[in-house]
């Protein structure tokens, strides 16, 4: 058991955190964050840039997430639709 009162190795009723890398074009590197494993990709595009905006990065990109399309690095070109959750990729 933990400092916290919870047994250790027991994720009951706890989500899944997924690490997302955020590649945009022009910019000086990745953004990286955790997701959950629910979370939908319209709501990853957003933290992705306010994220981007907190941190000054250039090009400026905007918030508006209907602009930007996701995609994952092993679906080749298919983009990734905003109401998907990360649990169906």
């Amino acid at each position: 058991m933990n400092r916290n009162g919870h047994i250790k190795g027991v994720t009951k009723g706890r989500k899944k955190k997924i690490l997302v890398s955020v590649n945009v074009l022009g910019s000086v590197g990745p953004l990286r964050f955790l997701a959950n494993e629910d979370d939908e990709v319209s709501s990853v595009i957003n933290t992705t840039l306010k994220a981007y905006a907190r941190q000054g990065r250039i090009p400026v990109l905007g918030f508006n997430v209907d602009n930007f399309i996701l995609y994952s690095i092993h679906a080749g070109f298919n983009s990734i639709l905003h109401k998907t959750l990360f649990t169906m990729l």
